[in-house]
């Protein structure tokens, strides 16, 4: 705290019975709830992570994915991040139980300028491991799990 100069622990908590309880948490656990809640209500739904430190839902309307963060309570407003909050973006990856997917473009309107701050690992690289993370998730959802090495080189 900086009035009192006391530390405060914050747990994280994965449990979204826990968070509803605690009614604390950050980004992470408020998307992870936000997508068991529209799952419930059967809607399909993905976990958005970027790799700048955020997490939001994506929740499948009509004919295509929607942005839709439950912290900032903003729905189709994909550039939030880059043009709201001045987020310099570098990869943002959309997680299911149905697939895995690299979605970084359509939450910016700077794609070369991104590209050059992409320097993890290669693009080619980077199109493998999604896809064996994709072709994993797909294999689960259809009931023939293996595990999938993503380990970076």
């Amino acid at each position: 705290c900086t009035a009192c100069d006391m530390v405060v622990r914050f747990p994280r908590y994965n449990d979204p019975a826990r968070l509803l309880e605690t009614r604390r948490g950050r980004c992470g656990e408020w998307a992870n709830c936000f997508s068991l809640l529209l799952a419930a209500l059967g809607f399909e739904a993905r976990l958005a992570v970027d790799w700048t430190d955020h997490v939001w839902a994506e929740v499948w309307l009509g004919d295509r994915w929607l942005h839709c963060d439950p912290c900032e309570g903003s729905l189709d407003a994909p550039l939030t991040y880059e043009a709201g909050w001045g987020k310099k973006l570098t990869y943002i990856i959309s997680f299911s139980t149905k697939e895995v997917v690299d979605v970084t473009p359509r939450y910016t309107m700077q794609w070369p300028r991104v590209l050059d701050r992409r320097t993890e690992v290669s693009e080619d690289r980077l199109a493998e491991l999604i896809a064996a993370a994709d072709g994993g998730a797909r294999r689960s959802a259809a009931g023939g799990a293996e595990d999938v090495n993503l380990s970076l080189p």
